[in-house]
């Protein structure tokens, strides 16, 4: 193995006599952090026992880069939320543009429909009769204007009496 240099000391040493920072990954000669090498020979051999350097194991060294850290991740939910808000409004606008296109295909299948108000009910009794009454009234309407088209009478509403 290569000697590592101390970050300390800046010295090459060899890798049992060289401890690294549980927090920062520095690399520190055993001596210029008053550690002997039979402890950084147990510290290395037990997993979960960390070390840190003066600098990382000052209170409250961590706190600012905690602070930036938790800022980052409200700045990173702040994106995520805006995101989301916009694929919320994109799929309800997808909606509403199908909305649209629904009502245009409506229009364009009723562009060529004749609305008539006023026209006298039939006294017939049976449906089929008042149809066709319905449709002799319309052909001869058209008629008297000179316009040729097929003519599919539907009544809207009840039969009212005497009308």
């Amino acid at each position: 193995m290569a000697p590592i240099s101390c970050h300390c000391c800046g010295v090459s040493t060899e890798e049992h006599k060289i401890i690294s920072c549980f927090m920062c990954k520095k690399m520190f000669n055993h001596t210029c952090v008053d550690i002997t090498a039979s402890e950084i020979r147990i510290l290395k051999s037990k997993r979960g026992m960390n070390w840190m350097c003066c600098d990382c194991g000052k209170e409250g060294s961590d706190g600012p880069t905690l602070k930036a850290i938790i800022l980052e991740l409200k700045q990173d939910l702040a994106k995520l939320q805006e995101q989301i808000l916009s694929c919320k409004r994109t799929i309800s606008g997808d909606d509403t543009y199908e909305d649209m296109i629904s009502e245009m295909r409506d229009r364009e299948k009723r562009k060529f429909n004749v609305i008539l108000f006023g026209v006298a009910e039939s006294d017939a009794v049976s449906s089929t009769e008042r149809q066709r009454s319905d449709s002799e009234q319309c052909q001869n309407l058209l008629r008297e204007l000179s316009v040729d088209c097929q003519v599919s009478s539907v009544r809207l509403g009840k039969p009212r009496q005497g009308q």
